[in-house]
């Protein structure tokens, strides 16, 4: 479940800009 968050949060970081989804990316590693 967590693997298919990060997911969705990648796909929809990368369509807002790679910086959110790094941003969220480093929220979910934290």
């Amino acid at each position: 479940m967590e693997l298919l968050s990060y997911k969705t949060l990648n796909k929809l970081g990368n369509d807002l800009g790679s910086e959110k989804c790094i941003k969220w990316g480093t929220y979910l590693s934290g």
